[in-house]
């Protein structure tokens, strides 16, 4: 994740949601509903700006990494 205290997850529920390290748990920051199916994958841009996930229902989503708002 941008602030490298969190990770990236995608979910079975098609979410995709960002989880602090030093506590283990999700952040109350955001949670990405743009999948139908399950997120298959996901990844960061370099300088952790863009977030990128794709998912079993064949979308491919864009989004701010820092506020997971989804990119048009």
């Amino acid at each position: 994740a941008p602030d490298r205290a969190a990770i990236v997850l995608g979910g079975l529920d098609g979410a995709v949601r960002l989880r602090d390290l030093d506590r283990a748990q999700e952040r109350d920051e955001w949670a990405l509903r743009c999948h139908t199916a399950r997120v298959s994958a996901v990844a960061l841009s370099a300088d952790g700006a863009l977030g990128a996930s794709g998912g079993l229902d064949a979308a491919l989503c864009l989004w701010d990494a820092r506020s997971g708002a989804l990119l048009e």
